[in-house]
């Protein structure tokens, strides 16, 4: 793939001498007053809707433009701002991007008054296609398809012609919620600086930085700017001090004085003042600001990370001398040996001045507190504990005024783990038992705790005592210990960046604490050393922690409007077994817990993240990461390990207002190569852990969790077979899940769900576990997890885990039944959710839309295959189901020999259209199975309405049900169970599953939930909407005679004995609401 070079010029000023924008007053907006190239806007809105400010003449852009910057201050009211352009053809469109403005969960609340009132706005992707784009299409885009993605193109030139303001609808959760009166009548103001224009894809930058702590990135000549208000929450003349030091708490290589006049109702003359910081080398820093009032009295110290992609080759700077007051260790990293009782810290430039020093420890619990008198030498000497951490402060006293303050965070190296492997104790559960049929089992989750945040209040992050201690003792004291018997296990989760604050200080204390505090009341605990992003969560001392880079060469969502707040966390994906952070810091770290750990007879499990390894795939353009220097190096490495020469990663192609999948497969060779090296990365690395796993513990059950967005999951199933892994997926309860069950349980991989809106709240949440935890032969094994977002729901839920507790009995029947084997196989192609459709998400695999169709619309059971799962054999099926449009060689003959061995093949809609290893070619499918084949059925691709109550979640496509019903019959596929309507049609509204044990007939019967499951979290809710309904359960090729009918679950009772006539067997299910599930016994008398 030939690698674009866009221009080197970056930035464009959008009018000459940096004069401001002439702005059209509108209905609802005006410019109250200009300063230079700065526009102060008023608006007024009282109906809050959208609306355009427009140029009073439109800005021509020049050729190379792809991208709009600028800077906006807010000062009253909350709003979204966007620019709107123009292209040739008259047509207008809006740019949505991403902007510095602190919001929850990225910020917590309060941090957000440390952000300047100066925010930064981007829009989101290069929605401005280049000057080389025809070049691109002809390499990127199939022949055929080329024309009509041309089409598509926005002509030039483009003309800026206005700005869209979004007036906030109510108060949000950003720094403007307690502007509640202007929010709600509709007003606001603020400050907009002249815009400016990108040229260039931040990856061919020369220099390429983000600042983490204040969500700003920049490229070339946007160098990070330090504003004023950054450094202090102060007003008036100020003083300050900023520093700039390579890594954690290293001497400063950069240093700038200031005197400031703030005032935040000024906030042209902040911009004015901001300190523009220099080019830097590539590299983590440390910035680092402190302020002095007028009268010379400290005000604060604020600290901010800056992480430069890209930059200078510049020789390594020097270190300065300190400047003010600092404290010294005379220890590497400030971390003692272990065995230290003392630690000896002193204190450098205090002058003849009093001190007032305070200890503290990682909890913030103090440890010692005194006012010291002037004198000549400041050695201060603390007692200390191995594996623990702590922070000195020293405020300088001048007329009891402090006026200036040193900080150091310190701590004392952990001992070294024992050499030897210890044995696993005799009497933990080994992997064989918890995996076997028939075992049920029930994981608690406490999501975000252990050095993360704060499930109970929503802070983020935050370590104290009252959160780390206190709220966890809390939680399992009054919501876990009294259920202790419907959990397996509690999941506790050091995590690497809160576990190894320092290098070699393990914060073992308090993980040894909650285990305890576990065994005194009964209950194991699962390891998880992984937080939820699935990344290793670097530690900020660690020298190689770089962000992920979008193929815009971007951070990952670094725009705090973004939606998932989460993922703008500046630490690296993690696990490229090239990395390394991962090769090094994450694996020692891992070993050390395993050393530790693997011995204990409270241990019952551990719990693998598995990654994304793109960015989420809502909106036009999933992004491809890592491009780090890191990740781009991990590429050459693989190919080099394949005999190949070193190029360049691959760039997704896309078109402004043109969804991911309209212009056609990725089919370039340095697309598939990347997709491969993907695949491979990451069955090496979960190789490689699980061997690390085994070699301390070969007994203990592993689960791979797997998030819902997950990718390459297919070729990692043989690495864990017989390992005694489990995959487990976050989704649940819903059909979705059931296509990645299948392929584990074909695989022999034990599969474990997740409870996706936390621990349920409702019985009907339960009901749906019970439903799809149990449509295959396989353990019933889930985790339920407390949540922040749960927002005191976690208290409404203990009712349900009562419920959860009172259905064991039935449940351990059920699950040990053997289900009816499915006659039906969905060929899904992960190759056309990836290079065609461009998704990661498994529940969006092309070939789920049949399969949900199939379960939930038809009552026909189903599994899945994939081109990754060649354990799956066609053969044991009567017919196979494809409608993906791109599919690899490989599928495709396999479907031909299928059908020339007998099998029956539908194919729906444009299904096989496109091969991947011969782009050029055209139904290659259709030419192999020969275009008159009577075992070749065809169906449209055409969605129908769904029938009531409503789609299964990520179900809404309904293929024509009396075409499909007569492919069904001409294969042979029989329903065993069927449900009906009194006029003795099918009630698709219900789903069903058969089973049998010993002559026992099994039936399962749950009327779908509609909406998906957040529709079943409140009872009352969901019967208001959907109100109950009743079916008619059919059960066919039963002997003829006497059946006795029991309903076993909700409401058990005798229904009676009824008779098997002509192997048909009726009886009438009770009425229900959306996700209840009945279960029925029928044994034969």
């Amino acid at each position: 793939m030939k690698r674009v070079l866009l221009s080197a010029m970056l930035f464009v000023a959008a009018a000459a001498g940096g004069a401001p924008l002439a702005w059209q007053d509108s209905e609802f907006a005006r410019v109250a007053e200009t300063d230079g190239e700065f526009s102060r806007v008023v608006y007024r809105n009282p109906e809050r809707k959208s609306f355009t400010l427009k140029l009073a003449k439109p800005l021509e852009l020049a050729r190379d433009v792809h991208r709009v910057t600028f800077w906006f201050a807010r000062l009253k009211g909350d709003f979204e701002l966007s620019f709107i352009i123009r292209d040739a053809a008259g047509k207008e469109h809006l740019l949505g991007g991403y902007s510095s403005r602190p919001s929850f969960h990225t910020i917590h609340y309060d941090a957000m008054h440390e952000f300047s009132v100066w925010c930064f706005y981007e829009n989101k992707t290069d929605f401005f296609t280049p000057e080389n784009v025809t070049e691109r299409i002809r390499e990127e885009v199939l022949p055929g398809i080329a024309p009509i993605v041309e089409k598509r193109l926005w002509p030039r030139p483009f003309e800026l012609v206005g700005l869209r303001i979004q007036p906030a609808p109510g108060p949000q959760t950003d720094e403007a919620r307690h502007d509640v009166e202007n929010i709600r009548a509709g007003r606001g103001e603020f400050w907009l600086k002249t815009p400016e224009f990108v040229t260039v894809n931040g990856l061919d930058a020369k220099y390429n930085w983000f600042m983490r702590d204040r969500l700003r990135a920049g490229l070339d000549a946007h160098r990070p700017k330090i504003f004023p208000d950054d450094l202090t929450g102060e007003q008036g003349k100020i003083r300050c001090r900023i520093e700039v030091s390579p890594g954690y708490q290293q001497p400063a290589v950069w240093r700038a004085e200031r005197v400031f006049e703030i005032d935040k109702s000024r906030p042209v003359e902040l911009f004015r003042q901001a300190v523009e910081l220099p080019e830097l080398a590539p590299g983590i820093y440390e910035v680092k600001g402190k302020t002095w009032r007028e009268d010379g009295s400290f005000a604060e110290a604020r600290l901010m990370r800056l992480y430069v992609n890209f930059g200078s080759n510049a020789p390594e700077v020097a270190p300065l001398a300190p400047a003010g007051t600092y404290w010294e260790s005379g220890r590497k990293d400030h971390v003692f040996p272990a065995g230290t009782r003392q630690a000896e810290l002193v204190l450098r430039n205090a002058g003849k001045n009093d001190c007032r020093i305070e200890v503290r420890d990682w909890l913030k619990r103090p440890v010692r507190f005194e006012v010291v008198q002037r004198r000549p030498e400041w050695k201060v000497r603390i007692p200390v504990e191995d594996g623990t951490d702590y922070t000195i402060a020293a405020d300088l006293l001048r007329e009891g005024r402090a006026v200036d303050r040193a900080e150091l965070h310190f701590g004392v190296a952990s001992p070294p783990a024992p050499a030897e492997i210890r044995p696993v104790p005799a009497n933990v559960t080994p992997y064989c038992d918890y995996f076997k049929t028939g075992n049920l089992s029930v994981a608690a989750d406490y999501w975000e705790e252990m050095f993360y945040s704060n499930w109970e209040f929503g802070d983020w992050p935050r370590i104290d005592y009252e959160y780390v201690v206190e709220h966890f003792d809390r939680w399992i004291d009054r919501q876990v210990a009294p259920r202790r018997k419907n959990f397996s296990a509690v999941t506790l989760k050091p995590i690497w960046h809160g576990m190894e604050p320092l290098p070699g200080v393990f914060r073992f204390s308090e993980m040894d604490r909650r285990i305890r505090f576990l065994r005194d009341r009964g209950m194991k605990y699962n390891l998880m050393p992984m937080p939820g992003s699935g990344m290793p969560e670097v530690p900020w001392w660690w020298p190689d922690n770089q962000p992920v880079l979008t193929q815009y060469g971007y951070p990952l969502n670094y725009g705090s409007r973004a939606w998932f707040g989460l993922q703008k966390m500046p630490t690296r994906m993690p696990f490229q077994s090239f990395d390394a952070a991962y090769r090094t810091g994450f694996r020692t770290y891992f070993e050390e817990l395993l050393k530790r750990y693997a011995a204990d007879d409270n241990l019952h499990s551990y719990i693998l993240i598995y990654p994304n390894f793109m960015d989420y795939p809502w909106g036009r353009e999933p992004t491809y990461v890592d491009y780090s220097r890191a990740g781009q190096q991990g590429f050459a490495n693989w190919l080099k390990s394949q005999g190949r020469k070193p190029e360049p990663m691959p760039r997704v192609f896309t078109l402004p207002d043109v969804g991911a999948g309209e212009t056609g497969p990725m089919l370039s060779s340095g697309m598939r190569d990347f997709m491969e090296y993907r695949f491979s990365i990451y069955t090496e690395v979960y190789r490689d852990v699980i061997a690390l796993i085994r070699k301390y513990d070969p007994v203990r059950p592993i689960v791979l969790y797997n998030r819902h967005m997950p990718n390459a999951i297919e070729p990692l199933l043989p690495v864990l077979r017989g390992k005694g892994v489990a995959f487990q997926h976050e989704d649940s309860p819903c059909v979705s899940s059931l296509g990645l069950a299948s392929m584990c349980y074909l695989a022999g991989v034990p599969f474990q769900r997740e409870n996706h809106q936390f621990v349920p709240t409702s019985t009907l949440t339960i009901d749906s576990d019970i439903f799809y935890g149990s449509v295959y032969r396989e353990p019933w094994l889930w985790t339920y997890r407390w949540h922040s977002r749960m927002k005191g729901d976690g208290l409404r839920a203990l009712p349900s885990l009562d419920y959860l507790a009172a259905c064991y009995p039935a449940i351990r029947e059920w699950i040990a039944a053997e289900p009816d084997e499915p006659e039906v196989v969905v060929y899904a192609s992960k190759t056309d959710q990836l290079f065609r459709k461009r998704d990661t998400t498994f529940q969006n695999i092309t070939g789920i839309e049949p399969f949900l169709d199939l379960f939930s619309y038809k009552q026909i059971p189903v599994h899945m295959k994939s081109e990754y799962t060649p354990w799956v054999k066609l053969d044991r099926f009567k017919l196979a189901v494809v409608n993906a449009p791109l599919l690899r060689e490989s599928a495709m003959l396999e479907l031909a020999e299928y059908v020339k061995n007998g099998g029956r093949l539908l194919l729906i809609g444009n299904a096989g259209e496109f091969c991947y290893e011969k782009p050029e070619l055209r139904h290659e499918l259709t030419r192999l199975l020969g275009r008159e084949n009577p075992d070749v059925f065809r169906i449209a691709a055409k969605k129908n309405p769904l029938p009531a109550p409503g789609g299964a979640p990520f179900g809404d496509w309904f293929y024509d049900p009396e075409t499909y019903e007569t492919v069904l019959e001409a294969a042979g596929v029989k329903r065993r169970i069927r449900l009906e309507h009194p006029d003795g049609t099918l009630d698709r509204g219900f789903e069903t599953v058969r089973k049998q044990k010993d002559g026992v007939i099994y039936a399962a019967v749950q009327r779908r939930s509609a909406g998906g499951s957040k529709a079943i979290l409140d009872e009352a809710a969901a019967e208001k909407k959907y109100g109950r309904a009743a079916t008619r359960v059919v059960l066919s090729g039963l002997p003829d005679g006497d059946y006795l009918v029991e309903k076993f679950h909700r409401e058990a009772r005798r229904i009676g004995v009824l008779k098997s006539v002509g192997g048909r067997l009726a009886f009438d299910a009770d009425p229900v609401r959306i996700g209840e599930l009945q279960l029925y016994r029928i044994t034969p008398q």
